[in-house]
């Protein structure tokens, strides 16, 4: 996991030397991307914060220049060979969120005792890094059941906010994310996202009016139709002490788009077009921005791992390259960061880094892979 400093802009001269590429396929297909799905283990990254307001119980409300959130997410371990709490290296971030969790049948939070118990050791990093911060995340992709019943009206949402606050302050944590994907997701129930505005503004009073004070961060969509269709900027800018942009997947392998393509392009590629053309993290920012969102709330996310694809001619092998399938590597065409790192190590694996969207990929054979390195993640190109 890593951590950069982001300032954005629209068009940046480029620092690195191209590397040569490979063939480039120009045909770009016309059919709408459906959605952008969350996956796990990923780093939400950070802006430094020129005027940065944290709540008075964190300490005081401007931390300076210098200040910087690094904001983590870790899955809860499904097993012993997954990364255990013990093993996080408590120093590495600002906040762990641990997802997820998710709203029961009786409007509250749902959670589990192995649950608690994991919560329970991912908090004692604490005795490690007494300034760290553990939340918990509520939803994720595919976990919306009892969401829209939840944010229906004032007294289920107050029950909801209730148990939150109650299971936070028993086990010491120090706030929530709201993982919701989406309100109004088909566009259709327009009442789903003045509802969420609604739980958003209400997790906000019931904080400011109570001793045990905690952190409310959100999960919000990169892709400007999904913003526009479920959320109301303005009042995630108001109400939350943060924003977590899920600016990744902006391409991967689908039947309705199947050609290759990066996870989580910095900026725009010179061959991008149409409904492609906004498919990277400047412009999600830009876009947020545009809407009201104040640029030191919003946490960048950066994927630590990435996207395969089965190449239809191992010679043309660049970004938009018609693509048959996933990847041999991973599953469903997601890479893990072991996976990749075993990957690139491999022979006659050709590496490209494509300077206009600042992203690498690499290729062997049939084998095509997005992926991120540090030294991509340290490029600061000014908003």
């Amino acid at each position: 996991m890593v951590a950069i400093h982001y300032e954005f802009q629209k068009e940046v001269s480029s620092s690195i030397g191209d590397i040569p590429k490979p063939k480039q396929n120009y045909l770009i297909p016309t059919i709408f991307l459906i959605c952008l799905m969350a996956t796990f283990a990923l780093v939400a990254l950070y802006f430094y914060h020129n005027e940065e307001l944290l709540p008075s119980y964190l300490g005081s409300r401007k931390r300076g220049n210098n200040y910087k959130r690094l904001v983590c997410y870790y899955n809860f371990p499904s097993s012993t060979n997954d990364l255990q709490p013990e093993h996080i290296d408590a120093h590495l971030c600002t906040h762990i969120i641990v997802a997820f969790l998710n709203v029961n049948a009786t409007h509250e939070l749902g959670v589990t005792e192995s649950q608690t118990e994991v919560l329970k050791r991912v908090n004692t990093l604490k005795h490690k890094n007494q300034d760290l911060k553990v939340l918990i995340s509520v939803g994720g992709a595919g976990n919306t059941q009892g969401w829209s019943e939840m944010v229906h009206n004032h007294t289920t949402r107050k029950r909801f906010i209730k148990s939150v606050r109650i299971f936070l302050k028993n086990n010491t944590l120090d706030g929530i994310d709201l993982d919701w994907e989406y309100p109004n997701t088909l566009g259709v129930n327009n009442m789903e996202k003045i509802h969420f505005t609604q739980l958003m503004e209400e997790f906000r009073m019931h904080i400011d009016r109570n001793t045990f004070k905690f952190l409310l961060s959100v999960a919000v969509p990169s892709s400007s139709f999904r913003v526009d269709i479920s959320y109301q900027v303005n009042y995630l800018n108001q109400f939350p002490d943060f924003v977590n942009l899920m600016s990744y997947d902006y391409h991967f392998f689908s039947n309705f788009t199947p050609f290759t393509g990066l996870n989580a392009p910095l900026l725009r590629s010179s061959l991008d077009s149409g409904i492609f053309a906004s498919l990277n993290i400047n412009d999600s920012i830009v876009y947020y921005k545009e809407k009201g969102m104040d640029k030191s709330k919003i946490n960048i996310g950066l994927p630590t791992y990435g996207h395969t694809f089965t190449l239809f001619n191992q010679y043309n092998n660049g970004l938009y390259s018609p693509a048959r399938g996933y990847g041999y590597i991973g599953n469903k065409g997601f890479a893990s960061y072991t996976d990749i790192c075993t990957f690139l190590k491999n022979d006659r694996v050709q590496r490209y880094f494509d300077s206009t969207t600042r992203s690498p990929y690499a290729t062997k054979g049939l084998e095509w892979m997005s992926f991120k390195i540090i030294t991509v993640y340290h490029l600061r190109p000014n908003l």
